[in-house]
């Protein structure tokens, strides 16, 4: 599996796996079961989930063509430790914007994507923390071409329910305002 992946093959992997389970997580629970961007009470929850969905994008983009090194590894770390802190706040207003709290299936797959981040920091930082003393530079990363589709479309997948939730809750706020609804 390192032969056809290139450097960092855990890290990759992880992160296709966590890429399908925050399509899973938006797509069916935040956009069509729940719909959370028509619900005022979700505001905050809902830029929690667009800035986290722009940090993975971000992170899937640093890790997908190349391997980092040098300071481009400080950069990954840098991105991991925002997504945690956001991760954190997302938790925090997620009671107030749900009543009763999570859906037992929304919950499972939380903690899915909260075990699958953690293993993807902790692969990320022994793949990439030895890259570090290397001189700064994103070396192209040698994939199959099974895994170059699969890894593409996680990024292309992730992108689009990030643009569409972030789309669907502007427009609920600018229908809202329109309404003259405040709160």
């Amino acid at each position: 599996m390192g032969h056809m992946l290139g450097p960092m093959p855990v890290t990759l992997f992880l992160f296709l796996l966590l890429a399908a389970v925050g399509i899973v997580d938006v797509g069916w629970y935040h956009l069509y079961r729940l719909r959370l961007y028509r619900d005022r009470r979700a505001r905050v929850e809902q830029i929690a989930h667009s800035t986290r969905g722009v940090l993975f994008v971000a992170m899937l983009c640093l890790v997908v063509p190349a391997t980092p090194q040098g300071r481009w590894v400080d950069v990954g770390l840098c991105l991991f430790v925002a997504d945690f802190v956001n991760t954190i706040a997302d938790t925090w207003v997620e009671r107030g914007s749900r009543r009763g709290g999570l859906r037992h299936g929304e919950y499972m797959v939380h903690v899915a994507g909260s075990v699958l981040a953690g293993a993807a920091a902790l692969a990320f930082a022994f793949e990439a923390v030895p890259m570090r003393p290397l001189p700064t530079a994103l070396v192209a990363r040698p994939l199959a071409p099974g895994w170059t589709a699969a890894a593409w479309l996680a990024v292309v997948g992730v992108a689009a329910v990030v643009v569409l939730e972030f789309a669907l809750h502007l427009r609920a706020r600018l229908t809202w305002r329109q309404a003259g609804v405040t709160s």
